[in-house]
């Protein structure tokens, strides 16, 4: 296997995410919106929104920057 990243997840890291698959609101809630107001306050931005995947923010980012569609 050709090894294409490192990660590094502490103990505290898997404490965290075992505590959230905990609540209903898995993919939602407080803790996306204070990712999301987190992230904007680093980045200088007034917004930030948390999306499932790096294909979604690239759909969403043409959207917003109003790329038209490629025609066949």
């Amino acid at each position: 296997m050709i090894p294409y990243s490192k990660q590094t997840i502490t103990f505290f890291d898997a404490i965290y995410v075992a505590m959230q698959v905990r609540f209903k609101s898995l993919t939602q809630g407080v803790e996306i919106q204070k990712f999301e107001e987190s992230v904007a306050r680093y980045v200088g931005s007034k917004f930030a929104v948390a999306v499932s995947s790096a294909t979604a923010g690239l759909h969403l980012s043409h959207l917003a920057l109003g790329v038209p569609a490629r025609s066949k």
